[in-house]
């Protein structure tokens, strides 16, 4: 039965595909959401019933899903954030192409679920690579615009690279284990577990976009809104992490794994932070900032307390997904992504408002869900060092930078409306009642800093979470108030920080020309050089193949011609030969067997006397000779 729940999106969607194309907008969304809806209700019975799930492949491989409170959560997690996204998606995107962005979606949706359910590192790779190939799609959905096709190329190449490290990984564990279950991989030891973990910290830091690879999410902006949406809150940059916390058990003995992840993620939360608040783009605001708080996640998966990255995850996918959406309706009004441009743009209250909860969210700040598994991670840091501690609260403090950059820039303070703005793009309230759905939930997430909360969350997911440290969170507080403030005080005013600066922190600290640099251009040059190498060899290859065939031609043609006269001169011969003696062989045999047959003739004629006394005589010699034949052939 565990399969139905991702079964139901991976079959609906080629279903819309070819049936839906006539629908109706809000039968899109009824199909789309209803079937997310359902996978939210099976999930959930499910975990109560204890539902597993195998298939037999053959003798030798078997795929196996499994629901635990951890997977369960993850589960309902993406689907409580994908049915709105979707129903959201029928009434805000162009009509053209449609039911098709829908039934990407819905794939993705199931890709992504089976991802998480997987209990075996066959089905693991399978989901990842639907979910990766979907990814393409949604991204480069306006096909038509060669621009976005190739920025969904370089997204797609970039987590293709990692993906190698999956690989590594798949054939380590069935090298060593000679099985692909997740209960196998307690066996793993030695190199192999080394080899093993390192694959899968690649494959985890591309998918997930830490440093260096974060720049691919500013390639996945190309896409539709709703497409930004749903991959940055609950889909394929989530699928690095929870591999992570999903594994971790069999990770966490490998020495450097711990500080290698902790490492990348604070990196990655401190560069990502810095390019948000430099960032004039609000999608690609939006996409540093998911960066920057999967960063935060890794943070607290490297100090040895997954539990707190996965509840990270839960408050992170309502708020970031309600934001993208926001984004898509002031946009869609302003005409333009950028944040200057996007403030001229008049918009409702009720939007602002859900606007302004999510991005007190995003920012950290008490008492939003989002601020309790923040502080969680800060703490989480302390139990490493200070500085690492520190550290992240510097951190947090840039993400309420960013926040204050990117409400105020779209609706300035509520009651004191940005002036100058122009003629609004009304949504409908289809559109709203989503963004309504992800801003209760974000508000409803508050219900974390309950003292029962973290006990009851303990019990269910069966993993400790760290108690605050009361020096720790009212810094990590004051720092996030007063980045909240700086953003404030610098929005709308000129900056004073060097554009070349400001450029090279937008630009994701130039990580895009190094790759060029040291990768791109590196290889391109080589593929020619290679390219050339192989001209040439082929040109020698075939002239030493001309020149050997005409060679053999040469004594293909010489032998041919020897054979010939010598079979001439032979022939010659031979006639010469049958003249000189064959014709009188041939004439002496019939002419010599004529006399022969004559004379025998005439000594049988002697014979005939016509005397009786004669042919008795010859009679009884006749017949004493036939006896004494028979006598002397009985004797021997």
């Amino acid at each position: 039965m565990l399969w139905s729940i991702p079964a139901i999106a991976l079959l609906g969607a080629p279903l819309l595909f070819w049936f839906g194309r006539r629908w109706q907008r809000i039968w899109l969304a009824t199909f789309t959401g209803g079937i997310c809806i359902v996978m939210f209700m099976l999930a959930w019975y499910g975990l109560q019933a204890g539902w597993q799930g195998t298939y037999s492949w053959n003798q030798t491989l078997t795929l196996q899903l499994d629901l635990t409170p951890l997977t369960a959560l993850f589960v309902l997690t993406i689907a409580a954030t994908a049915a709105p996204v979707v129903i959201f998606t029928a009434y805000h995107e162009t009509r053209h192409g449609l039911p098709r962005l829908h039934s990407l979606l819905l794939f993705f949706t199931g890709a992504m679920t089976m991802l998480v359910l997987a209990a075996d590192l066959l089905s693991l790779l399978i989901a990842w690579e639907l979910v990766g190939a979907c990814s393409w799609a949604l991204i480069s959905h306006q096909w038509r615009d060669k621009h976005k096709v190739q920025q969904a190329g370089w997204a797609f190449l970039v987590t293709r690279l990692g993906d190698l490290g999956l690989f590594v990984a798949v054939f380590s564990a069935l090298a060593a284990t000679g099985s692909l279950s997740y209960g196998a991989l307690s066996e793993l030891g030695g190199g192999l577990l080394h080899l093993f973990a390192a694959g899968l910290v690649l494959a985890a830091a591309t998918k997930s976009a830490q440093v260096p690879f974060s720049p691919w999410l500013f390639c996945a902006m190309a896409g539709p809104v709703p497409v930004s949406a749903l991959l940055h809150a609950a889909t394929m940059v989530a699928a690095g992490t929870f591999i992570l916390i999903r594994l971790y058990d069999i990770l966490a003995p490998v020495p450097w794994f711990e500080p290698v992840v902790l490492g990348l993620g604070l990196c990655t939360a401190l560069a990502a932070g810095l390019v948000a608040c430099a960032q004039g783009h609000a999608k690609k605001l939006l996409a540093a900032s998911t960066s920057a708080h999967y960063g935060f996640m890794w943070v607290a998966i490297g100090g040895g307390y997954p539990a707190v990255a996965t509840l990270h995850f839960v408050v992170h996918a309502a708020l970031k997904a309600a934001l993208f959406l926001v984004t898509g309706v002031v946009a869609k009004s302003a005409g333009s992504y950028r944040l200057e441009k996007m403030g001229k743009a008049e918009q409702r209250s009720l939007l602002a408002v859900i606007s302004l909860v999510s991005v007190l969210a995003l920012a950290g700040l008490f008492p939003l869900g989002a601020a309790w598994t923040k502080e969680k991670i800060v703490t989480v840091a302390g139990h490493v060092t200070p500085l690492v501690a520190l550290s992240t609260m510097l951190a947090g403090a840039l993400c309420a930078i960013y926040a204050a950059r990117f409400h105020l820039h779209l609706f300035g303070t509520l009651g004191r409306p940005l002036k100058g703005r122009g003629p609004a793009y009304r949504a409908s309230v289809a559109e709203f009642a989503p963004l309504c759905f992800l801003a209760l939930c974000t508000v409803l997430l508050s219900l974390l800093w309950l003292p029962s909360a973290g006990q009851t969350l303990e019990e269910w997911l069966k993993a400790p979470l760290p108690p605050f440290k009361a020096w720790e969170l009212i810094l990590s507080t004051i720092l996030v108030v007063a980045g909240g403030l700086l953003g404030c005080r610098l929005t709308g005013r000129q900056s004073t920080v060097d554009p070349a600066l400001g450029r090279f922190f937008a630009g994701w600290w130039s990580l895009p020309v190094l790759g060029h640099l040291l990768v791109v251009k590196p290889v391109r040059i080589s593929s020619q050089l290679l390219s050339r190498a192989e001209q040439q060899f082929a040109a020698l290859g075939m002239g030493a193949v001309g020149a050997i065939s005409h060679h053999l031609a040469r004594l293909d043609q010489r032998a041919v011609d020897k054979a010939t006269m010598l079979s001439a001169r032979l022939t010659r011969y031979l006639a010469k030969l049958n003249a000189r003696a064959g014709e009188w062989l041939f004439n002496g045999i019939p002419t010599g067997m004529a006399a022969l047959c004559d004379k025998c003739a005439t000594r049988v004629q002697s014979l005939q006397t016509g005397l009786s006394h004669q042919y008795y005589t010859l009679a009884v010699v006749g017949v004493i000779s036939f006896i004494l034949v028979l006598i002397t052939g009985e004797m021997f």
